[in-house]
């Protein structure tokens, strides 16, 4: 009786252990927010602001090819690593151990979408360790052309922006297809702080429109 009742504690340990681990470490189904297509116009701001948690959702096929490989050339080696870039880990562990406190994430797209969807920003080991996990097993659900649709799709460009279609008609007034190289570098060069970055790049749209208007209303005069 003593040996059968130590065996059902044992099974109840394994048991609560491979819940705990699963629930922990096991990556949920990879899923969008509610989301609506973009269609050939953006919505009125007015509406933008009215879809916070919305995403205008963007295929892959729709994002021109120079703000991916902006956007590419920025975060990390995207098609030449599984989902973890064992270096720059390797290399932010001790440049923070050597700090003594957390300055380098060394987080690579596919770390940045799970923790979009399913994490924290907490600078905390565990939360670390889970995203690492999450990103080895979407590797391996996903092409990489969908990890990277996905990203585009839920990543944030400012507050309540999220989303490259919410953000291109944000800033600029126009669904992504119809960004320019220099509307797509500057937006994708304030992923790494949108808080703080976001206003500059809306005073520089701005600034380029009221240029624009001046110069088509002093063509106009000269007609």
């Amino acid at each position: 009786m003593q040996r059968r009742r130590r065996w059902v504690i044992l099974a109840a340990i394994a048991l609560a252990t491979y819940g705990l681990t699963a629930w922990l470490f096991l990556l949920p189904p990879i899923q969008l927010p509610p989301s609506q297509p973009l269609s050939g116009r953006c919505p009125a701001p007015e509406q933008l602001e009215r879809l916070p948690k919305q995403v205008l959702y963007v295929s892959l096929a729709d994002v021109p090819d120079h703000l991916v490989q902006a956007l590419l050339a920025q975060e990390d080696e995207f098609y030449h690593h599984r989902g973890v870039d064992w270096e720059q880990t390797v290399r932010a562990f001790w440049g923070n151990l050597w700090a003594r406190r957390y300055r380098y994430g060394a987080s690579t797209l596919t770390m940045q979408l799970v923790r979009e969807l399913f994490l924290t920003k907490d600078r905390a080991l565990l939360r670390k360790l889970r995203e690492i996990c999450y990103a080895l097993q979407a590797e391996r659900r996903l092409r990489k052309d969908e990890i990277l649709e996905f990203y585009l799709n839920v990543v944030h460009w400012g507050p309540e922006i999220r989303g490259v279609g919410a953000a291109s008609c944000f800033y600029f007034g126009v669904p992504p297809a119809r960004l320019d190289e220099e509307q797509s570098r500057r937006l994708v060069a304030i992923l790494p702080n949108p808080e703080r970055l976001g206003p500059q790049l809306s005073a520089w749209a701005d600034g380029q429109r009221a240029a624009g208007g001046a110069l088509s209303t002093g063509g106009a005069a000269e007609r």
